[in-house]
């Protein structure tokens, strides 16, 4: 008889298989339509773009996060008795519409105080004279509210299974729509910073449809309204935990959006939409896999901890770090030296020259976000009081030391190179980040040590020499940011796969039981 730790696994696994493959698609096809995009907008569109974006996502972040994590400790789908699932249940629709109240005021404050500011900007003045700015952003400020509608859903459905298909199937339908609105504007010549902000209300008001048109027809009946429940609105094991996970979630999203921050700050809006193109290009696997590795692996960690299945929990553990550092070292060691291919493949000479270098350095920064992510993941679900404090202290920590080296590097270095600086710096914090959690992990799993997530020493050493060769390559075969010989990419490129396949050869030879417990894992 399957354990609730073995079966909590298993939903995983089945629901990582389904909603990867929707996500896979839903991505390539979001990819295709911005490259689209890119090619019809210039570099302080796409400033102005980030900068819109940033204030939403920050939004979002802080009045969802904390609050989404907290529920998950509620156990509504596999609670010991039917009472407690149902008392569960009605705190966690509590703590949407909490989610729901926050994003409100959010969002009033952010046009009411940051609209005078930005307009004040001689940058934001201009752009002003041909697009309405505060009908942008407004437009981009109601798609949070709309989004946020339908928090309280989302979270009962992420307590109710173990894996949230209905999520997944929103998150793709809302993508695809948002995907074609943009590029059909874009397309009949709407400005794309309008295109943009459109699609984002579109989006919301797929979220809206989907979650409560599953609560119309699904055999799960309960109240959508707030309401006290025996005397309390949450429950004290909740309320003892949120107000350290917001104190986490300003810190975590200092960490996650610190680059963007300090940019908007310290740079104009030009050099702000080479970083946007590069971003979006160097975290496309980010968005793809990671994202959804660290937000499954969250969610099957806390049901883990739990139902007592520490065992399971350092086999996940150990199993995502190791197959992460081999998806990271691919990223580090050929990426640097493909970057500029790719961008003139996609985005033509336009961007080469100003995005190569930092996308060069993007490629190494994500190779670490993604055994980042997971790490925190593990920390958040398995930490509890004085540990989660821990956690926010040494976040801000963390954040002080990034704001301190990007400044101190953006002042020395040459103004041309401040955008490089910044990111140098995120990818330096990760690093740090990375060792903080693992040490956690050794501490709470007896048996776990961070060695054994590694790959063998063979794989590491040819990847590295893969490096220094494709490195080489570049400087020969296409020196210049401008100009380029089919004939010569093509060499480059030819190299670079040929490398790659003994590299895979590697990895099946070395890592094999590594593969066939993913395997196992897989089809348990």
């Amino acid at each position: 008889m399957e354990s609730r730790g073995e079966k909590t696994l298993k939903a995983a696994s089945e629901g990582f298989k389904y909603f990867f493959l929707l996500n896979l698609f839903s991505k390539m096809l979001t990819f295709g339509a911005n490259t689209m995009v890119v090619r019809y907008t210039s570099p302080t569109e796409m400033g102005v773009k980030l900068n819109m974006e940033l204030a939403c996502n920050a939004i979002l972040f802080f009045s969802r996060e904390a609050l989404r994590t907290a529920a998950l400790r509620l156990e509504v789908g596999n609670s010991v008795t039917p009472e407690t699932g149902k008392d569960n249940l009605i705190y966690t629709i509590n703590a949407g519409w909490i989610s729901f109240l926050v994003t409100c005021v959010l969002v009033a404050g952010v046009y009411t105080i940051g609209l005078p500011f930005l307009l004040g900007k001689s940058e934001w003045a201009d752009i002003s004279e041909e697009l309405s700015i505060p009908g942008v952003l407004g437009l981009h400020l109601l798609g949070c509210v709309l989004e946020s509608l339908a928090e309280p859903l989302y979270m009962a459905t992420q307590n109710i299974y173990a894996v949230n298909k209905i999520r997944v199937n929103m998150d793709v339908s809302g993508l695809v729509v948002k995907t074609l609105t943009t590029v059909g504007l874009v397309m009949f010549g709407y400005p794309s910073l309008l295109a943009i902000a459109l699609a984002q209300c579109e989006y919301g008001i797929v979220a809206i449809v989907w979650y409560y048109g599953w609560y119309s027809f699904s055999k799960q009946k309960f109240s959508l309204f707030p309401k006290f429940h025996k005397n309390t609105f949450l429950p004290k094991s909740v309320r003892g935990v949120i107000n350290q996970l917001y104190l986490e979630s300003i810190m975590r999203l200092i960490l996650t959006e610190g680059e963007k921050i300090l940019l908007s700050s310290v740079t104009a809006l030009a050099a702000q939409g080479v970083y946007e193109v590069v971003a979006n290009l160097g975290s496309i696997v980010v968005r793809i896999l990671f994202k959804f590795l660290e937000e499954t692996s969250l969610v099957v960690w806390t049901k883990l901890m739990n139902a007592d299945g520490l065992v399971q929990a350092e086999t996940l553990l150990k199993l995502l770090l190791r197959l992460l550092t081999i998806i990271g070292l691919v990223f580090a060691c050929w990426g640097p030296a493909y970057s500029q291919t790719l961008l003139f493949i996609l985005y033509g000479t336009r961007w080469v020259g100003e995005a190569s270098g930092l996308m060069s350095i993007y490629c190494v920064y994500v190779s670490l976000m993604g055994v980042n992510g997971v790490c925190e993941a593990f920390y958040r679900s398995a930490a509890t009081g004085s540990k989660l404090q821990l956690l926010w202290k040494m976040q801000a920590v963390f954040s002080g030391l990034f704001v301190v080296l990007a400044l101190s590097l953006a002042q020395t270095m040459p103004s041309s190179v401040g955008i490089h600086c910044v990111v140098a710096s995120s990818a330096v914090v990760m690093v740090l980040r990375i060792a903080f959690c693992l040490r956690f992990a050794s501490a709470t799993l007896p048996s776990f040590t961070p060695s054994a997530c590694l790959p063998s020493h063979s794989i590491t050493l040819f990847a590295l020499g893969s490096l220094v060769v494709t490195t080489v390559s570049q400087s020969i075969l296409l020196p210049s940011n401008t100009h380029f010989s089919l004939q010569n990419m093509g060499l480059h490129v030819g190299l670079g796969a040929g490398l790659g396949l003994v590299f895979i050869y590697l990895v099946y030879k070395k890592e094999r039981a590594v593969l066939m417990e993913v395997r196992r894992l897989l089809g348990k």
